[in-house]
């Protein structure tokens, strides 16, 4: 009766097969294991994988407190496993139905900062978690028109963090402890219809997060958080086929979220606001790519974490924190052809009431809304192809600064926002059919906030590198040959010292072997 044409595509036929196994620096070894398979009108895929080291190699030149095993980083030990499961059965009238889910768990320590007095002297001997989504929908075709569908998806996502706090750097004495149990519920319709004159698109999202909080001697609190967004956007081509000349892209949302139980704290007053976006592409085929451009306005309500978490302490709580809104303003141009691609993106962003961490006294932080933080910028990223030989780099220039009528006199820089990132990797093949490549890293000076200082400190700027060797064999014939690949590395070849943040540095040299088949 609505003049439709179902669709359907066939899933794969065919199984397969992958198995992996490794072996490195720090006692670290791994392993995963998956399988497709193709059911009749479905397809299920399973697998899993475990990993660990025993400590995470430290550069020479970096000091840790006395006592410390050189070379080594305090409690940076690791057990991890997960495992999944995904299928989906899809009908010759365009109707499917999926099922995926996900779980891992972990027993960690928590390197300690070594720019402080008092660092965290942490475990984690629980972290689990569980995903699973169960979703349906159905396709179809529109005559004189285009593809659209209808989809429901739920999710159910639980966890379990337990973090323990020691008296001394030998870890021997528990002082305090917290439990974390989480659960969230997340209900999401999206809508797809492609017409003649342009593509709409449209989504329902609502999301229920509880948080349940276990602090030693015997304190519980509960918190909860729900999260609600509505949003459409629709692309419009004003001249020539859909991507063929200048379209145009229009978008809207609507926001909310409130906390309607906070563990005897007050509570954050609902937040409502909205979004919004509108951008432009046009062909330009003397350089095989397009012109694009764009501006938006998004909004981010503080979570549960930022709102309400001590983190045992390290934090002073602050409900009142307002929502962040981002303006966002980028121009770009995207070329290149079968054997190069390459991108030009200059852009500017004004993010208002940034959260941010803030010195709170006697070594502790609080989140906090400054006025502005603003950003102005220019992004390189291309990727050039001869033969079996690859050259991908990627850049990034920027001007970061923040500014807070409250202290006007104040000078803040903000946290962890290099001025200048680039990445290059080389690939390039050698004798016996052996691919090398080889990857150098630079992030330039940032900045973080010193707990004890109560100020900006500097962290250098870094650059480091390494490269692999990779092999591959095929093993059997038919259909029942294997790859059969071999590869070995090393990462941060000149060992490097680099800071992820302040106080906590990046592994140095570590060597690495894997073996896989598929």
């Amino acid at each position: 009766g609505l003049g439709v044409t179902p669709t359907f595509v066939e899933p794969e036929a065919r199984s397969s097969f992958r198995a992996r196994g490794g072996a490195g620096t720090g006692g670290s070894v791994a392993a995963d294991v998956s399988l497709q398979r193709g059911l009749g009108q479905g397809r299920i895929h399973a697998g899993g994988g475990y990993r660990r080291w025993n400590y995470q190699p430290l550069a020479r030149s970096i000091e840790q407190p006395p006592g410390a095993a050189e070379g080594r980083r305090i409690n940076s030990d690791l057990r991890q496993w997960n495992a999944f499961l995904a299928g989906r059965v899809q009908g010759r009238s365009g109707q499917w139905v999926g099922l995926s889910s996900v779980a891992f768990g972990a027993e960690r320590g928590v390197a300690p900062e070594l720019h402080v007095l008092e660092p965290r002297l942490w475990r984690l001997p629980v972290t689990r978690r569980w995903v699973t989504v169960l979703g349906t929908g159905t396709e179809w075709q529109v005559p004189g028109g285009g593809p659209g569908s209808v989809s429901l998806r739920g999710a159910v996502d639980v966890g379990r963090k337990e973090i323990e706090e020691f008296e001394s750097s030998n870890y021997a004495v528990v002082r305090g402890s917290e439990i974390g149990e989480d659960r969230t519920l997340t209900l999401k319709a999206d809508a797809s219809q492609s017409l003649n004159w342009g593509h709409l698109d449209a989504s329902v999202t609502g999301a229920d997060t509880r948080h349940d909080e276990t602090l030693s001697p015997g304190s519980e609190s509960r918190y909860r958080q729900r999260l609600f967004s509505a949003a459409g956007e629709l692309a419009i081509p004003l001249s020539g086929t859909a991507g063929e000349g200048l379209a145009f892209l229009l978008g809207g949302s609507l926001d909310g979220s409130d906390t309607p139980e906070t563990g005897g704290l007050p509570s954050r007053e609902a937040i409502w606001d909205w979004g919004g976006k509108v951008a432009a592409t046009l062909p330009v085929p003397s350089v095989g790519g397009q012109v694009h451009a764009g501006a938006s306005r998004r909004t981010r309500a503080p979570s549960l974490r930022e709102l309400y978490s001590g983190a045992l302490g390290r934090f002073v709580v602050n409900p009142a924190l307002d929502p962040e809104t981002l303006l966002a303003t980028e121009i770009g141009l995207t070329g290149g052809g079968q054997a190069s691609q390459w991108q030009i993106v200059g852009f500017h962003h004004r993010l208002s009431d940034g959260i941010v961490r803030s010195s709170a006294g006697e070594g502790r932080f609080q989140r906090v809304n400054r006025d502005r933080v603003f950003s102005t910028g220019l992004e390189l990223i291309g990727g050039v192809r001869w033969g079996r030989v690859l050259l991908d780099a990627d850049l990034t220039w920027q001007d970061v600064g923040i500014e807070d009528p409250a202290f006007p006199a104040e000078e803040r820089r903000p946290e962890y926002q290099p001025t200048l990132a680039a990445n290059l990797e080389v690939g390039v093949p050698l004798p016996g059919t052996v691919l090398s490549r080889l990857r150098v890293s630079y992030v330039g000076r940032q900045y973080c906030v010193h707990p004890d200082l109560e100020r900006d400190v500097r962290l250098d700027e870094a650059a480091w590198g390494g490269f692999e060797l990779n092999r591959t064999w095929t093993v059997g014939s038919g259909r029942r040959a294997r790859a059969l690949r071999v590869t070995a590395g090393v990462r941060n070849l000149t060992d490097a010292s680099v800071f992820d943040q302040c106080g906590l540095p990046s592994p140095g040299r570590q060597f690495t072997l894997v073996i896989g088949v598929g």
